[in-house]
Formats: structure tokens, C-alpha cells, sequence
């Protein structure tokens, strides 16, 4: 197997600085794919993918906070504007929140849903049009 299965598909993977949204960029990159990273950090404190490499052109980098619609609604306007569509998301920007029920306060809670939940449909709100616009499009939620 050689790779490249997806030749230039163009993709968001929201939260794909870190952690699994790493590897899942990582290996869309592998397979031939445009990326764009969303993620709430910046690049270059964390790691060098996100920073559009000799090794890998095909990367791009938006910082975005899902649970905040307008920024969503920006940070797709400017990957359309890179790739000129999108055919694939992957939902997989978190909040994490530690402790027992009991221990925690209800803005944890919220903060959690309004990334969690709030916003993968964000996401999938300002990209349905442009997914329905894809021959083969896919939406992935990581939970």
C-alpha cells in the first residue's frame, strides 16, 4: 500500500493540533490530503505540522474556538478561501473537564458542552453547503 488514497480531498479537522487530531491530520496528510488545522492554540507552540512545511505544503493553520459560531463562520470562509471547497470534517475539538459530579460548578459544565457539543454544530452548520457541494463528502465526530 502506497498511500494517497485521498489525493487532494480538502479537509478541517477541528482541534488537530494536539493529541488525536494530530494523528488524524497527520495521516490525511499521508493520504494525499489538504488540511486545515482549526484548533484553539497557536501553531508554533506546540508543534510543527501546522506550519505548512516543505515536507508538508498541503497543511494550513486557522486558530478557531468552535464554540463561538462567528469564529467558526471565519475560520470557513477562509479555508474555502485556501482550497476552494471542503469534502471532509472531523469534528474533534474537546474540552475537558476532571473532578466528581459533586465537585463540579456548572460553568465547566457548559464550557465543555459549549465546545463538545455547541461546537461540532457549529462546524457542521457553516459547512453543510459546502459539504452538499462535494462529490464524496464525509462529516466525522469524534467523541
Amino acid at each position: 500500500y502506497t498511500g494517497m488514497r485521498l489525493q487532494n480531498k480538502r479537509v478541517i479537522v477541528t482541534g488537530g493540533g494536539s493529541g488525536i487530531g494530530r494523528s488524524i491530520t497527520t495521516r490525511f496528510l499521508k493520504e494525499g490530503a489538504n488540511v486545515l488545522v482549526a484548533d484553539i492554540k497557536q501553531p508554533a507552540k506546540y508543534h510543527p505540522l501546522v506550519l505548512g512545511t516543505e515536507s508538508n505544503p498541503g497543511v494550513y493553520f486557522f486558530e478557531t474556538d468552535v464554540s463561538d459560531e462567528e469564529n467558526v463562520n471565519t475560520m470557513v470562509n477562509h479555508c474555502i478561501g485556501l482550497m476552494g471547497g471542503i469534502d471532509i470534517v472531523v469534528n474533534n475539538a474537546a474540552s475537558f473537564i476532571f473532578g466528581t459530579v459533586d465537585g463540579l460548578d456548572n460553568t465547566e459544565w457548559m464550557e465543555a458542552i459549549s465546545v463538545n457539543v455547541v461546537g461540532a454544530a457549529n462546524v457542521c452548520k457553516a459547512t453543510l453547503e459546502y459539504l452538499k457541494a462535494s462529490d464524496n463528502s464525509s462529516i466525522i465526530n469524534v467523541a
